[in-house]
């Protein structure tokens, strides 16, 4: 048999050394394309379509539509659980949670006394109720004063009926008949009391457009 020729030995371990030395080959066609590919498929024309102004401000409507559906919710849910608890057979509530009923009117009527319409600490204030508990049916004289009658239903412990109140405020007001005193003129008009018919009455009285 014919020995093989040294020097292709030679050569062809001088050719692996130097694959060796060098590191990888470097990447073919098939290579090129592999790395080339995009790392996440998109459909074309998502990413980069512009979005006009009209589109943004009508997101923005929806987003704030939303916003204000979803705070609504939020209040039903609050009162209804508020006026879900009963106050006892002398229509008092437990401390704690008539303290969370006048939080909520406090709030509700910006930190002020439905009475005098004074600014309060919450600390000085009381729940009261607008339409004094006698007047739980009641009509309006000529006089504007309130009398014991059939005409109109009060809202009695309905979060609509209280407000927060200065203790003497409170005292002095009383069971009056004057319907003018059960709530400052300055405050926001409250429906304190409803008519078989669905006619509301509000105090303070709301005035007449024109005038």
């Amino acid at each position: 048999m014919v020995p093989l020729d040294s020097s292709l030995e030679d050569s062809g371990a001088a050719t692996n050394s130097g694959r060796d030395q060098s590191g990888p080959a470097s990447a073919g066609p098939s290579d090129v394309r592999e790395v080339a590919e995009p790392a996440v498929d998109a459909e074309p024309g998502v990413l980069d379509t512009p979005v006009s102004g009209n589109e943004r401000r009508r997101w923005r409507d929806k987003l704030a539509t939303a916003a204000i559906g979803t705070g609504k919710t939020i209040e039903k849910v609050r009162r209804s659980r508020l006026e879900a608890v009963e106050p006892d057979a002398s229509g008092r509530w437990s401390k704690e949670h008539r303290s969370k009923l006048l939080r909520y009117v406090y709030e509700r009527d910006d930190r002020r006394c439905g009475v005098c319409g004074a600014e309060t600490r919450i600390e000085a204030a009381q729940v009261e109720h607008i339409v004094p508990k006698i007047f739980a049916f009641f009509d309006i004289s000529k006089a504007g004063k309130a009398v014991r009658g059939t005409r109109y239903k009060s809202l009695l412990h309905k979060l609509d009926n209280l407000q927060a109140s200065h203790t003497y405020c409170n005292k002095n007001k009383g069971n009056a008949a004057d319907v003018t005193r059960w709530r400052h003129p300055t405050m926001p008009p409250l429906t304190v009391a409803l008519a078989e018919d669905g006619a509301e009455f509000r105090v303070p009285p709301e005035p007449v457009k024109g005038h």
